[in-house]
């Protein structure tokens, strides 16, 4: 950076028929290409980033969707349970009320 402003410099300071050639367009061109690696290397780290984050996020999700799943399973048998133990009350009342 500090020799190319220093070229500028010297060769603002030059009449115009002294003045040296700048960069050549091979050199810009390859300087140009770098920085657009460079862009592209940070857009890729920040793309790996948020697709890491996403993904923890989606499993934390699933985790979350089969931990309620698996308790609605535990309600839905533990219901079940108490209808046949209802069931079972209400058939041994009638038996009774039918003795009676």
């Amino acid at each position: 950076l500090h020799e190319a402003k220093r070229r500028n410099d010297e060769m603002a300071s030059l009449p115009d028929t002294k003045r040296k050639q700048g960069p050549s367009n091979a050199e810009s061109k390859v300087r140009q290409k770098s920085k657009e690696l460079e862009q592209l290397r940070e857009y890729e780290a920040r793309l790996r980033s948020e697709t890491e984050t996403a993904t923890l996020e989606a499993s934390k999700s699933i985790e979350a969707a089969e931990t309620e799943r698996a308790r609605r399973k535990i309600k839905i048998e533990a219901l079940k349970e108490v209808e046949g133990k209802l069931r079972a009350l209400a058939q041994a009342t009638k038996q009774e009320a039918a003795v009676t």
